[in-house]
C-alpha cells in the first residue's frame, strides 16, 4: 500500500481494494527493532495537490506484530488524490510523556492516486431525453462508473504502472417505426482525460457523448450498451415529435385544386407535414389562419370610380378570392406503438363566381405550398336567361326565302358568358307558319352562338328566344317577314287585255308581282318593261304604271285591227305567259 520515496515517486490503487503496509522499527541508528511496544498514527485523506491541504481523513488501523514490525492497512472507494502518512509518537521513558508525532522515514506517501475500479454497468449512468424531434440530432451522455460511482478513467502517463486500466465501449440502438443506430458524437464523442493541478497524471475523463437523429414521428424504445451489456434502466420509451410544418412538403388533394364551378363551393385538402413528410397536428384557429389561399381575380367588386367623390359612379372590379381554411376531419395515426387520432388536414373553401382559367395560390407562414400556384379551370354556373341576350338581324325583320341569323350571347348568373351552352336554346317563330330555328355556328368570341331560321311566308311573326323554359333579353320580338324578290316566273299577267281588244279603244292589263315562292309582294317599285309590236311591225315600249301596292297596270291602245305582241319583262327577263 506504500511505495518508499527512491524507488518511485506516486502511489497508485484501486478503488474498494485493499492496500496493506509494513511498518519495520529501527532505532535512531537504523538498527531494526525485535520487538513491539511502539505508537503509530496512521491515516489518510484527499489530497489538494495545489494548496497540499488535506481533507476527509481516516485513521488507519495498525497491528503490532511483536516482532518490531507492524501490519497496516486501509481501504479507500473513492478515486481521487490522496495522501497517507504515517507518524511515531515518542515516549519520554524517564516520565512517560509521548512527545509529538513524527513522521517516520518517506512519509507522507503522496500523491497516492486511487483510479476506479471496473466498470460497473448497474451504477453507470445516462441521460438520455425522453421527448426529441424529427430531424434533429439529439445528444445525451454515458457516463461509465465502477461499482462505488466512481467516474470511469482511461489514461495513465506512467508506462508500466501497476495500475490496472479498463475500456469501455458505447452503443445506442432505436427501435420503432425505423430502427436507428446512434453513434458517437462530432466530434468529441470519447472521453477526454486531464490531469488535477500539481500531478501529471490524467485521471479526471469526460463521458462517453452519443448522438442520434430520427426522422420519422413515433415511438422508439432506446437502448444503451455499454461494454457489452444492456444499461436496463435506461431502456425507454423515446418520443420522436414532428418537425415544424414544412410547406414545400405539403401534399395537397381534391377536385378543388383543378376545377370548379361559377357560385358553387369547391374545396380542396391540404396535408400538414414536416421535412420529412411526417404529419403535423394542426388543431388551433392560429395554425388554420396560418395557410392562404388566394384566387386570383376569381369575383368582381362594385367600387366607386373615383374614390372621394360626392356621386359615387360604381364600377366592376375583378378582385381576388381567399379561401376559408377549416380543420379536417380525425385520421388515423400509428405512432409506432399504438394507433392513436390526429388531425393534420385542412380543408380550404372557396367560391369564385368568375369563370375561366385561375390561378390559385397556397402558402403556409408567406412560404408556397409544394406545386403551388395551381391552375384552376372555373367553368360556368348555369345558363341564366334574364342575363342572357338574343341580338341581330333575326330579332327585327326578314325576307322570304333568306337565312336570318339570331345572335345569343349566353350568360350564366354572374355574367360569365358560356362556351358550352350553343345546344340550350330554343328559337321559334309563330305568326302564319311555325318555324323552329337551328343551331347555325358559334362566333369566335366564346360564348356568342347563331341560331338561323328561313320562312318561305311573309307576315307578321313573333320571335321566341328561351333556354330551359324562359325566355332571354330581347326575347319575345314582333318582326315582319316581307316577300321576297320578284321572280319573273311567277308574276301573273291578268286582264281583258291579254286577249282581245277593240281598235282605237284602250285594253288594260294588271300585272301582279310575285317572290319566288309565289308570295304576293305588297309594295311598289319594281320596274316592267312592256314592249308592243302592232300589225305594221312598230314597236312600242312602255314601262307599266306602278299602283305601289305590288300590282301594276299596262293600258295598250291600237288604231289598227290586228293582232299585237306583247312582251313584259323585269330585269330583261319574261313574266310567265309572256309574250
Amino acid at each position: 500500500g506504500v511505495i518508499p520515496k527512491g524507488r518511485a515517486n506516486r502511489l497508485f490503487q484501486t478503488a474498494g481494494v485493499e492496500g496493506t503496509f509494513t511498518i519495520e522499527a529501527a532505532d535512531e541508528f537504523e538498527a531494526a527493532a525485535t520487538r513491539g511496544g511502539d505508537t503509530w498514527k496512521a491515516y489518510y485523506g484527499q489530497w489538494d495537490a495545489g494548496s497540499g491541504d488535506l481533507s476527509n481523513i481516516k485513521n488507519m488501523q495498525v497491528r503490532d506484530l511483536g516482532t518490531g514490525k507492524y501490519a497496516g492497512s486501509y481501504l479507500i472507494t473513492r478515486a481521487g488524490l490522496y495522501s497517507i502518512e504515517l507518524k511515531h509518537a515518542d515516549m519520554d521513558v524517564t516520565n512517560g510523556i509521548v512527545g509529538a508525532p513524527q513522521f517516520i522515514h518517506s512519509s507522507p506517501f503522496q500523491p497516492a492516486i486511487v483510479l476506479p475500479g471496473k466498470t460497473a454497468q448497474a451504477v453507470s449512468t445516462a441521460n438520455p431525453l425522453t421527448i426529441a424531434t424529427a430531424g434533429t440530432t439529439m445528444s445525451f451522455v454515458v457516463q461509465p462508473r465502477d461499482l462505488f460511482g466512481n467516474q470511469q478513467a482511461y489514461d495513465t502517463v506512467l508506462p508500466g504502472s501497476p495500475a490496472v486500466m479498463f475500456s469501455d465501449s458505447v452503443e445506442v440502438f432505436l427501435s420503432g417505426k425505423k430502427d436507428i443506430q446512434g453513434k458517437y458524437q462530432e466530434p468529441g464523442g470519447l472521453p477526454v482525460c486531464s490531469a488535477p493541478i500539481g500531478v501529471s497524471v490524467r485521471t479526471i475523463c469526460t463521458p462517453f457523448s452519443m448522438e442520434y437523429s430520427a426522422t420519422v414521428a413515433g415511438q422508439y424504445r432506446i437502448a444503451i450498451i455499454l461494454t457489452n451489456t444492456l444499461l436496463d434502466k435506461y431502456s425507454q420509451t423515446i418520443t420522436v415529435l414532428p418537425g415544424m410544418p414544412h410547406p414545400p412538403a405539403f401534399t395537397v388533394s381534391g377536385i378543388g385544386l383543378t376545377s370548379a364551378i361559377a357560385g358553387q363551393q369547391s374545396a380542396f385538402t391540404v396535408r400538414v407535414v414536416d421535412r420529412f413528410a411526417n404529419p403535423v397536428n394542426v388543431t388551433t384557429q392560429e395554425g388554420f389562419a396560418e395557410l392562404q389561399a388566394v384566387i386570383a381575380g376569381g369575383k368582381f367588386e362594385q367600387r366607386c370610380e373615383v374614390e372621394g367623390a360626392a356621386v359615387c359612379n360604381l364600377i366592376s372590379i375583378t378582385a381576388d378570392v381567399l379561401g376559408v381554411t377549416t380543420q379536417g376531419p380525425n385520421e388515423p395515426y400509428n405512432d409506432g406503438s399504438s394507433i392513436t387520432q390526429m388531425k393534420s388536414k385542412l380543408v380550404v373553401k372557396y367560391i369564385v363566381t368568375i369563370s375561366g382559367a385561375r390561378a390559385l395560390s397556397l402558402s403556409f407562414r408567406s412560404i408556397p405550398v409544394q406545386d403551388s400556384p395551381y391552375q384552376v379551370y372555373v367553368s360556368n354556373a348555369p345558363i341564366a336567361p334574364l342575363v342572357s341576350e338574343a341580338s341581330g338581324a333575326g330579332m327585327s325583320g326578314s325576307q322570304v326565302g333568306v337565312k336570318t341569323l339570331v345572335t345569343i350571347t349566353a350568360r350564366d348568373v354572374y355574367g360569365n358568358q358560356m362556351t358550352d351552352a350553343s345546344r340550350l336554346f330554343t328559337v321559334q317563330l309563330t305568326g302564319a307558319a311555325n318555324i323552329r330555328g337551328t343551331f347555325e355556328a358559334e362566333t369566335a368570341v366564346g360564348g356568342i352562338f347563331q341560331y338561323a331560321f328561313t320562312s318561305l311566308i311573309p307576315g307578321a311573326f313573333t320571335v321566341s328566344v328561351t333556354a330551359v323554359g324562359a325566355h332571354l333579353r330581347g326575347s319575345p320580338s314582333s318582326i315582319t317577314i316581307t316577300p321576297g324578290a320578284v321572280n319573273s316566273a311567277r308574276c301573273v299577267i291578268t286582264g281583258e287585255g291579254t286577249s282581245f281588244g277593240t281598235s282605237g279603244v284602250a285594253a288594260t292589263m294588271l300585272i301582279l308581282a310575285r317572290d319566288s315562292y309565289g308570295n304576293s309582294i305588297t309594295l311598289g317599285g319594281d320596274v316592267f318593261v312592256a314592249d308592243i309590236t302592232d300589225s305594221l311591225s312598230v314597236r312600242t315600249i312602255v314601262v307599266p304604271s306602278d299602283r305601289c301596292d305590288g300590282s301594276y297596270t299596262l293600258v295598250t291602245t291600237s288604231p289598227l285591227a290586228g293582232d299585237l305582241r306583247v312582251s313584259i319583262t323585269i330585269g330583261g327577263r319574261n313574266l310567265f305567259g309572256s309574250p
